[in-house]
C-alpha cells in the first residue's frame, strides 16, 4: 500500500500510527520498519513509477504534485469525498475508488463522531486484498487519541481490505 502526500502531512502520520498497531510495516525515503508484518506502508511524496499487482493507493491530501500520477490496474484508491484531483486521476487510470466522506454517497462514512466509540459505516461491498467480498458493516472502534475522521476511515478501508476488522486506535 502507498500514500501520497505531501512531507509532514498530519493525516499520512495519524494513518501510519494507527496501521502499525495492527502489525504494519513501513518504508518511507527515511525510515524502513521490520519486514515482517502483515503488510506494508509506503510513503511517496512525488510521481513515482508503481510496479503493484495489488494494492491500496492512499490520496493524504489535494496536491498537484502527483497530476498524472499512473496506477496499474489492481491498485484500490482512497481519498476524501473532495479530492477531485485524486478522482480523476484514479478515474484516467481506470481504478477503483473508495471515498470517506460524511454524506451516503461515500464507500465510508462516520456515523458517529463524540468522546465515545466512533462508528463507521461501510456503505458498499468492496473486494480485500483475497478476492473476498467485504460487505457493507458498521464498525464500532474505540479512539486512544484525536485522529482526524479522515484518518479514521482510511486506517478501517485498509484493514478491512487486508482482512483485518479494527475495534481500537
Amino acid at each position: 500500500m502507498v500514500i501520497l502526500s505531501n512531507r509532514k502531512s498530519k493525516k499520512e502520520k495519524e494513518i501510519i500510527k494507527i496501521l502499525k498497531q495492527y502489525g504494519a510495516n513501513y518504508i518511507s525515503d527515511k525510515i524502513l520498519t521490520d519486514l515482517c508484518g502483515k503488510f506494508t506502508i509506503a510513503s511517496i511524496y512525488k510521481k513515482t513509477e508503481l510496479d503493484l499487482q495489488k494494492g491500496i493507493a492512499v490520496f493524504t491530501e489535494k496536491t498537484l504534485r502527483f497530476k498524472d500520477q499512473k496506477f496499474p490496474i489492481g491498485m484500490v484508491g482512497i481519498c476524501e469525498e473532495n479530492n477531485h484531483l485524486c478522482l480523476e486521476t484514479f478515474k484516467k487510470s481506470r481504478n477503483a475508488v473508495i471515498t470517506c466522506g460524511s454524506n451516503h454517497k461515500n464507500t465510508f462514512t462516520l456515523s458517529s463522531y463524540s468522546n465515545g466509540p466512533l462508528l463507521v459505516s461501510l456503505q458498499r461491498s468492496f473486494y480485500d486484498i483475497n478476492g473476498n467480498i467485504v460487505e457493507p458493516c458498521e464498525l464500532k472502534i474505540s479512539i486512544t487519541e484525536d485522529y482526524s475522521p479522515f484518518s479514521v476511515m482510511c486506517a478501517a478501508v485498509i484493514l478491512l481490505y487486508h482482512g483485518i476488522v479494527p475495534d481500537k486506535f
